[in-house]
């Protein structure tokens, strides 16, 4: 990646284009992604995959079988949205799922106990903190590794919401228990 690449993926607003493009070059735990079905096929992975769209208020499919990737991702082509495929976390082994910001008021934190992806995690229940109360619920849930991640998407991207989940079961590509899922600025 070049210099010029880089800082034009930093500048704000940082659009959910250049996350995601961002989000395949930065060593954050996150659940292997694919292009396409036919990177999805030469990886040979077999288990359970979710549909995440690229676009900003996309529909998101979760629980989606190997020999059904290649009909979801013709229903997302035909539908004119952009969609990317993604090793689906065990939600059964959630602990957490938050996005958390920066405010003038100190940091806030959304969060939900409740063992489901995240969008449904917190319209089902979800809870504020403000302040220490957020920091201390933070540290709480992630490991010092993931905390240091979680400080610096917090300081590279300020004033963006960032998006996580916690688990009791190490997940992802660096099999951690917390997976960075999206930082968003628009």
């Amino acid at each position: 990646m070049t210099q010029e690449v880089f800082q034009s993926l930093f500048s704000i607003p940082l659009t959910k284009g250049k996350f995601y493009r961002l989000y395949d070059q930065l060593l954050l735990n996150r659940t292997r992604t694919w292009e396409c079905p036919e990177s999805f096929e030469r990886s040979g992975f077999t288990g359970l995959v979710g549909f995440r769209d690229r676009q900003v208020g996309g529909k998101t499919v979760y629980g989606v079988t190997p020999d059904q990737v290649r009909k979801v991702w013709r229903r997302y082509l035909r539908a004119g949205r952009t969609p990317v495929i993604q090793e689906q976390v065990p939600h059964d082994k959630l602990t957490l799922n938050a996005e958390s910001i920066w405010t003038a008021e100190g940091l806030a934190l959304l969060w939900s106990h409740e063992t489901l992806p995240m969008k449904e995690a917190l319209a089902k229940r979800s809870l504020l903190a403000v302040g220490l109360r957020s920091l201390a619920v933070v540290r709480q849930f992630l490991d010092p590794s993931s905390f240091e991640d979680w400080l610096l998407l917090e300081e590279m991207f300020p004033g963006s919401v960032v998006e996580f989940s916690c688990f009791s079961v190490p997940v992802g590509i660096l099999s951690r228990k917390t997976v960075f899922w999206e930082v968003r600025y628009y």
